[in-house]
This record gives structure tokens, C-alpha cells and sequence, in this order.
């Protein structure tokens, strides 16, 4: 992830510039947990109804090739207006790549376009018991005139909460001195437990700061202030603090420290300076205090960390270069590649070794391998890429220990409520419980699922294109149709359900 300067910004590859999502830290001359001065004044902006008739809508095709399992053509309805989507959550939001969001029901119907131009979208974590679902939209519809605004929408209304000047001045302005290093188009994330958003702006001088949106009490927090910029940012598990980077130069990515700054009062905690300067990236949490990071660079990814906010950081787990990290974060251990001859590396042998926080000394996996596929939780195994014939469809695995076994590791996408499964082997396929196929659509081998809650459907992505299944007949909707907007398809693109 790497800042650019203004006017790539506001040129259409924006969306590209921003994919990677920020954390940021502040000025070295602050105090370590010096408080902070806060903004604590409530900001009301009046409950607007969008004009429904004048936002974009877009109409739901059929997906003419391959015809679903039963031979038919499946009739999805259509929708005109915002006022189709159902007064009964969940909705579902889609983003393709960073410049458009819709939002249909359920079952695909009702299918509404977001009236902005969008740089990012997100929604708190899905809660049944929600009463008042909100989205955040970063949107930038005025090229070199507004600041982008971060606006907060509420569900099914679709009405304005707040909105949120994200610079300072118009940069037209002629009093108007932006910080060419201040980017505030970082995404903004919202907190585990759905009540707050951080996001990053340059509201209250040229630098960008962390900044706070309370739901509850519909208000803004000032968190961070200083000289320098916010860079990459993330949330603790239990929504206490926000870590972030400080960042002198974007050019180049220099980190000057990593900094947590507490959402339930002022307390800015200072946790490291890395030596390098390199960009900080988190691997994972350990629990709501500790959590691992590393180094990333142009050499490459490096120096395993583990922190806690409470007390700084921690031993380094391993100083080295290294390839694909994975994390069981029930034990605290690394899987890795070590990149022999890197500097700090230390290490002979090639292969896959383990680390972990009660054991930084690198102890090698039997394995002639240096491939590792993931952290599978369900199993209790890291994949490699080696088949084994012990298990029809297995690999090698290992535990965090470090014994080796043939395991068939989960390669469907399994609904809810456990019944279904979909897996995209060869073809589009519908398993049951007992992982027999009860339904198959050829042709579709490739594509992101995401389940209805209920369980009676799920939607797929396929080269950016959107599409609603029904369950068990697997009966194809195609969704969105964008193949016409662009020859270029997006690097991002994820559903989200926002509901009550």
C-alpha cells in the first residue's frame, strides 16, 4: 500500500491507488501515554431522505449461459427505486473494485445503486439484534472542488445521518495549504462491535489524523494529532483501541512508530519504533492485548513481532526474511519460509519452520516442502501443497507442534446452518451434509460465495459479475451486469450484509 499525491487521487485510478486499507501512528515528539486533547463537541447534520428518484438504478438480467440444473431460465424481479429493497433485513451490499456499491435483498431482488462515487464502503458487523443498521461511504463526486466526505447512511431509509468533510479547505481555495503527504482516503473500519468507525482525516490542520465516529451518540472524536500522517490502522478484538502508523513519508512508506489510541477515552499509548522504517503489517491478534506483526518492504516481508498494547512490543519471533506467513492464533504460532541468505535469517536449511510467543527458536517441519496453503482451524492443521494418497483428496498438514498427517482439508463453502455445501471443483457443486453432490452447474469452476443467512441461497462472483443461487435447485440469477463498464477488472470486489 503506498500513498500517492493528490492529483492521482482524483484521476480514475484512485480505486487502484487505495486497495490496500490503512492503519496510522503520530508525531515521535508526543509523550508516550500522554493524553491527547480530544474534539468532543456532538456533529449533527440534519436526516436528509435521499431523492430516490433521481439515484441510480439497475435493472436485474438473467444469466443466459450455462441454464440452471432443472433446464429453465430462471425470472428474477425487477427493481425501480430504492423503495423496492424490503423493509425485512439482511440487505446485501456489494462493492466492485473501490468506485461503485449496490444493494439488493436477500434473494437478489430490489437490486439499488449508492448515488455516489464511492472510494470505500463499510458496514459494522452483521448483528440480528441491530435496530439501527448504518453504512459508511467514503464518496468523492467533485473532482478538485469538495473534500471527499465520509457520510454515514442508515437502513432501509437510506437516510443521511452525517456528513463528514474530510479536509480541511476546498483545495481550490486559495487560503488553502494541503499537506501533500496528508491521504485520508485510507478506508474507514468499523469497530467489532459495531458502535464506532475510525477513519483518517485532515480536518483539524494540514496532517491527517485518527479520527472517531460514535453511533450511539451520532458525534466525532479527534484521537491523534502531530506533524506527521496516519498510515495503516486496525481495530483491537474487543473495540478498545485503534493501532495505527505514523508515517513521515509516504514516498517510500517510512514508519516512524506504531501507536494505539483508546476509543473509550484519550489515551494515545506509544508501542514501537521500527528500526527499519519499513511499513508495519498486522499478521493477527493473539488476544484482545497481543497481537503479531512484521516488516514490509521491496526486499520483502521480515521480522516476525510479537506486541502488546499494555506493555510495548515483545520479543522479535524471528528477525529474518521470510515467505507466507499463517498464524494459529489459538497458540500463538507462526508458520513460515525462511528466505535463506537474507540478512538475520540464520538459517541453513530450507523447508517450512515454526515459531511461536513461548518459543522463538525456529524448529523445522519434516516436510521437503516450502509451500504453506493456510491455517485451517476445523482441522487443526497448516496445509502444505503436497498430495498424499493415505486420504482421497488429502495433503500433507501439520500441527503447531509440528507432527505431519494426511488430512482432506475443507475445500467447500459450507451455509449457516450446516446443511449445504458448495464447492467449485470442476464445476459449480451442491453438496449435502454427508459431502454428497445433490446439484451441479457446469461450466462455473471459479468464483467468490457468500451465503444467505437463512441458508436458502448464496451469491456468487464471478469476474467481477454478481449473481444469486437458489438452493437446492440452483437456479441462476445474474444479479449485476457490469461486463460493459470497463475492459479492466477490479482487483477488489466483497459482499457485506448490513441488517437489524
Amino acid at each position: 500500500m503506498r500513498a500517492f499525491s493528490l492529483l492521482l487521487i482524483f484521476t480514475t485510478l484512485l480505486v487502484s491507488a487505495c486497495s490496500s486499507i490503512g492503519d496510522s501512528s503520530k508525531n515521535l515528539d508526543e509523550v508516550e501515554n500522554t493524553p491527547l486533547s480530544s474534539t468532543s463537541a456532538v456533529t449533527e447534520t440534519p436526516r436528509v431522505n435521499l431523492e430516490t428518484s433521481a439515484s441510480p438504478t439497475i435493472e436485474p438480467t438473467i444469466f443466459p449461459s450455462p441454464i440452471d440444473a432443472q433446464g429453465e431460465i430462471a425470472q428474477p424481479p425487477i427493481a425501480t427505486s430504492v423503495e423496492r429493497l424490503s423493509q425485512a433485513s439482511p440487505w446485501l451490499i456489494y462493492m466492485k473494485g473501490y468506485e461503485s456499491a449496490s444493494i439488493t435483498n436477500s434473494d437478489g431482488s430490489g437490486l439499488f445503486a449508492l448515488p455516489y462515487e464511492v472510494s470505500g464502503a463499510v458496514v459494522p458487523p452483521y448483528d440480528a439484534s441491530n435496530e439501527n443498521p448504518l453504512l459508511a461511504v467514503i464518496s468523492d463526486d467533485s473532482i478538485f472542488k469538495d473534500p471527499p466526505v465520509l457520510i454515514i447512511v442508515s437502513f432501509p431509509e437510506m437516510e443521511v445521518i452525517q456528513e463528514i468533510a474530510l479536509q480541511s479547505c476546498d483545495l481550490l481555495h486559495p487560503g488553502c495549504i494541503p499537506d501533500e503527504e496528508a491521504d485520508v482516503y485510507f478506508q474507514p473500519k468499523w469497530s467489532p462491535d459495531g458502535r464506532y468507525v475510525a477513519f483518517v482525516g485532515a480536518i483539524d490542520g494540514p496532517s491527517s489524523d485518527l479520527y472517531l465516529y460514535d453511533s450511539l451518540s451520532n458525534s466525532i472524536r479527534r484521537l491523534t494529532t502531530g506533524e506527521n500522517q496516519v498510515g495503516n490502522f486496525f481495530w483491537s478484538p474487543d473495540s478498545r483501541w485503534v493501532v495505527h502508523e505514523e508515517v513521515s513519508h509516504f514516498n517510500g512508506w517510512v514508519v516512524e512508530a506504531m501507536w494505539a489510541a483508546s476509543s473509550v477515552n484519550d489515551e494515545v499509548r506509544w508501542l514501537y519504533s521500527p528500526s527499519t522504517k519499513y511499513g508495519q503489517e498486522l499478521l493477527g491478534w493473539i488476544d484482545s492485548d497481543r497481537f503479531i506483526t512484521f516488516e514490509h518492504s521491496w526486499d520483502g516481508d521480515s521480522n516476525l513481532r510479537l506486541v502488546s498494547i499494555r506493555n510495548g512490543t515483545g520479543p522479535s519471533l524471528f528477525p529474518g526474511y521470510f515467505f507466507e506467513p499463517f498464524l494459529d492464533p489459538d497458540t500463538g504460532t507462526v508458520a513460515f519460509a525462511p528466505l535463506l541468505g537474507a540478512p538475520n535469517t540464520n538459517i541453513a536449511e530450507p523447508g517450512i519452520y515454526l515459531v511461536s510467543i513461548r518459543s522463538t527458536t525456529p524448529r523445522r517441519v519434516p516436510i521437503d516442502d516450502i509451500n504453506i496453503l493456510g491455517w485451517y482451524r476445523q482441522v487443526g492443521h497448516f496445509k502444505t501443497s503436497i498430495h498424499c494418497a493415505d486420504v482421497e483428496n488429502g495433503f500433507l498438514g501439520f500441527t503447531p507442534k509440528g507432527s505431519i498427517d494426511c488430512i482432506r482439508f475443507p475445500s467447500s463453502i459450507t451455509s449457516p446452518n450446516g446443511k449445504w455445501a458448495v464447492s467449485t471443483e470442476g464445476s459449480l457443486n451442491l453438496l449435502n451434509s454427508d459431502g454428497d453432490t445433490v446439484n451441479s452447474i457446469q461450466g462455473l469452476d471459479t468464483g467468490s460465495i457468500y451465503w444467505r443467512l437463512d441458508s436458502n441461497g448464496f451469491f456468487l462472483i464471478q469476474l467481477g459479475e454478481l449473481y444469486y443461487v437458489e438452493v437446492p435447485n440452483l437456479r441462476l440469477h445474474q444479479v449485476l451486469d457490469t461486463s460493459s463498464d470497463s475492459v479492466i477488472e477490479p482487483r477488489y470486489s466483497h459482499m457485506m450484509w448490513i441488517g437489524k
